[in-house]
């Protein structure tokens, strides 16, 4: 629905709340919008397996192929073109998120780590979904460097980072692109500029409905988008850029927003992720609103954590991801100190919110996600130190890593306990491989220039002598 027929729609209702729900962005406004929609985007494929929830496809874990750079209204302008030409109809674009609210509020220490895109389309038939998962891989190769615009299918797909169906009372489909692994580090462009500035991951949501459009009333902001062009928005053609909140007052929403104060309705509507979500709030300062019970609300968010991500493995895969896209690795030794002392504060609050819920766990559920969250933490901590791994990297006498664990007490005196085991079954003439046994939740590590890179998967420590066959 374009700003216009919302216009028309608001002068003829005579709902109060219909047009409560409306307002105009005011010209500082567009022009954060403007600037936010001529931003650089630059989209990664991912390295590890295509993540998704209820309704997901997956497939093998891709990479090698290159970053791809563009501005998100050419991307935008792009997509739009290319499922005009499948046939999907799109009658209504909107900006929705923390992007939204970025635009709305305005604040000097309000952001966003990503961009949230909603597409009206419809669903009722079953090929339109595999028509606009093809719009958008045809518009990204558009983009690649010259000489590799022919990377097969899969290839392409390593760009999309999630992505969900949902065909049932709701339906709907999220096609996340780009975003980072945990191991990944901010490349270099070719004139050497880093992308730190740069969007990493832009999320496509194409909806024919969907019951709950919002967790918070905060991030409740919808922006309507018309006329995308080079430049963005052409403020020339259109002077009324409509703004909606989802959660039913516009007002309100911008004051909670401007007060920091969490506001919500129906908290048993809201998904796992929302405690997430709700802890990352508490953890920038944001307090729950008058009228609000905090006790209660955190119970409802809890249980449904439990309920989406019923085993330690989905949780720690769901907590894992949300620090990945929400507190990215920042270039630089100061960039990763402000990265781990935000994710610091974050675990913090996510284990207090759990242990001091009401929810009713076994003792060995709640020991266990309580124990889930401090070894993340310890891993944070871990992650600042830089240990030289020179004698095992360079071959030294003739021993070599190959893997190496780093968890909680398993770095570096295991591997030397492993590196004497392998010594004396060589002058024993055993084996010559040694093994440690696999910690909890260990870490890969990489070797570049003799110091350590951390990957947060569980593995085992190898060392092997390099005479050793």
């Amino acid at each position: 629905m374009s700003n216009s027929q919302i216009s028309e729609r608001i002068s003829a209702s005579k709902d109060d709340l219909d047009c409560r729900r409306f307002s105009v962005l005011r010209p500082d406004q567009v022009q954060r919008l403007s600037e936010l929609l001529r931003r650089r985007v630059a989209l990664r494929g991912r390295t590890t397996p295509l993540m998704g929830g209820a309704g997901s496809e997956g497939d093998a874990s891709v990479s090698g192929c290159p970053v791809l750079r563009m501005r998100l209204c050419d991307l935008l302008h792009r997509l739009l073109e290319q499922l005009g030409r499948v046939g999907v109809a799109v009658p209504d674009v909107r900006l929705n998120g923390s992007s939204a609210s970025f635009v709305i509020g305005g604040q000097p220490d309000q952001c966003y780590n990503d961009v949230d895109l909603l597409f009206s389309v419809d669903l009722s038939a079953p090929a339109t979904l595999d028509k606009i998962k093809s719009a958008v891989l045809d518009s990204l190769r558009t983009y690649l460097p010259e000489g590799e615009r022919q990377l097969q299918q899969v290839s392409m797909d390593s760009y999309i980072r999630k992505l969900v169906r949902v065909l049932e009372s709701d339906r709907w489909s999220l096609i996340s692109l780009g975003g980072c692994d945990e191991d990944d580090q901010f490349h270099q462009t070719d004139d050497g500029r880093e992308d730190a500035d740069c969007v990493a991951m832009v999320e496509l949501k194409f909806v024919d409905r969907i019951r709950r459009q919002f967790e918070f009333t905060v991030d409740s902001f919808q922006i309507v988008l018309e006329s995308i062009g080079e430049e963005g928005v052409d403020i020339t053609k259109h002077r009324r850029i409509l703004a909606e909140a989802v959660s039913g007052s516009f007002a309100e929403a911008v004051s909670h927003l401007a007060s920091r104060e969490i506001c919500t309705r129906n908290p048993e509507e809201i998904r796992g992720g929302g405690l997430l979500k709700y802890c990352r709030l508490l953890a920038e300062g944001y307090r729950p609103a008058a009228g609000i019970d905090p006790a209660s609300l955190e119970k409802y968010m809890c249980s449904r954590f439990f309920i989406d991500f019923p085993d330690p493995e989905l949780q720690l895969g769901k907590i894992r991801a949300y620090l990945a896209a929400h507190f990215p690795r920042r270039p630089g030794r100061l960039g990763s100190q402000q990265t781990a002392e935000r994710r610091l504060d974050y675990l913090g609050t996510l284990r207090s919110v759990v242990q001091s819920s009401t929810i009713c766990l076994m003792h060995r559920e709640r020991h266990s996600i309580l124990r889930l969250i401090t070894l993340l933490a310890e891993e944070v901590r871990d992650s600042q130190k830089a240990v030289s791994l020179e004698p095992f990297s360079s071959g030294a006498g003739g021993w070599r890593a190959e893997q190496i664990v780093y968890g909680t007490g398993h770095f570096p005196w295991q591997l030397m306990a492993s590196i004497r085991d392998q010594r004396d079954r060589q002058r024993r003439g055993g084996s010559g491989e040694g093994r440690l046994h696999r910690p909890l939740f260990g870490c890969i590590v990489s070797t570049s220039g003799g110091q350590i890179a951390f990957n947060c998967l569980s593995s085992m420590a190898i060392v092997r002598h390099a005479g050793v066959k």
